[in-house]
């Protein structure tokens, strides 16, 4: 292991001492992920400079993971806000982000914000690596079979793999989101074993319908988006391949459009995820369209574009970051070889 690896073990383990076990597993996970990237790098990437699917996937699970956890608290109020029943006459309790977040901090304990973590850290890996390595393995099939390179693929292809990566994370997206629902709503507040049984594995994908069409809507509009926001922003500022903004501002251009268009599909999800008893996405567009008509099926889009904007800049941010790390190592590592074949 590296020296840099050692020193945050070291400080994991004075820190459990302060902040209990679960804090330092995490540290620990996270301490480990330079080291496993590095042996992934190793055993799957090729010496013709290409990156395999299984590290893609690989690539997608850490930084999406990452990126849930740094802005859960706003999930948490867009699910709040979206499961409210507005009645007239009677003040809303939650009436945005802001206020929803402060409102759970000073009434239930900052804690609080975090309530439904655990099935995003199980989850949020297989579901951003389905999703971010859906699209980066179609993009690359497409190309392939058009003999050209995957960052010039018309139009209609992009947006085929970006729809691919959604239908993807719907596999992995549809049971988090679940467990995640009933966790922030407060419906289950066992543990996130007992939840599954209370539920049971149908109960796991309900919703999935509605999952489904906002994942595979907001994949088709987001990447195509982020890959020519991101060539138009390199070719506007002059930067580098491997510059660190250009990934941020790119997936912020692509987030918003493509959250807000999706937000009826999260809605109708949230609600009949919120709901123990089976409940058609029909029967909820039609209780939404009574409760506030057109309006009520974009309840908490500035909490969707707030956290998915920010969310998938920061993912696709470290996952190309990730990338242009085990490119340039591949490279090295093959130039040594090279020199050392020359020198035979």
């Amino acid at each position: 292991s590296s020296p840099v690896v050692e020193e945050i073990l070291g400080m994991v383990s004075r820190y459990s001492t302060m902040r209990g076990a679960r804090t330092a597993v995490l540290l620990v996970l996270a301490a480990m992920v330079p080291g496993v990237l590095s042996c992934a790098s190793t055993a799957l990437a090729s010496k013709q400079h290409r990156i395999s699917p299984a590290l893609d996937f690989g690539m997608g699970a850490v930084s999406g993971c990452t990126a849930s956890l740094m802005v859960f608290p706003i999930d948490l109020a867009k699910t709040r806000i979206q499961d409210q029943r507005i009645i007239r006459g009677v003040a809303p309790i939650y009436t945005s982000i802001i206020q929803t977040i402060k409102k759970v901090a000073s009434e239930e304990g900052p804690r609080k914000l975090f309530q439904g973590v655990s099935p995003v850290l199980v989850m949020s890996a297989p579901e951003s690596a389905l999703q971010i390595g859906g699209n980066s393995v179609a993009r690359k099939f497409w190309a392939k079979k058009l003999g050209i390179d995957q960052h010039d693929l018309p139009l209609p292809y992009e947006i085929l793999s970006g729809a691919n990566g959604g239908l993807a994370q719907v596999l992995a997206a549809t049971p988090m989101e679940r467990l995640k629902v009933l966790k922030q709503i407060g419906t289950c507040t066992g543990g996130l074993g007992q939840t599954i049984r209370e539920v049971g594995v149908k109960g796991l994908y309900a919703g999935w319908t509605a999952c489904m069409g906002r994942d595979v809507m907001f994949g088709a509009i987001y990447f195509p988006a982020y890959a020519n926001a991101k060539k138009a922003i390199r070719e506007q500022l002059k930067s580098t391949p491997h510059d660190w903004c250009t990934p941020l501002l790119a997936g912020l251009a692509a987030g918003v459009p493509a959250a807000s268009i999706s937000t009826p599909f999260d809605v109708i999800k949230t609600r009949m995820q919120a709901s123990m008893a089976p409940i058609s996405a029909r029967a909820v567009a039609k209780d939404l369209w009574a409760e506030g008509g057109s309006k009520a099926f974009f309840k908490g889009i500035g909490g969707r574009v707030g956290r998915v904007a920010p969310q998938l800049a920061i993912a696709l941010f470290l996952y190309d970051s990730i990338t242009a790390v085990i490119t340039k190592s591949m490279h090295i590592e093959n130039q040594k070889l090279a020199d050392a074949q020359k020198k035979r």
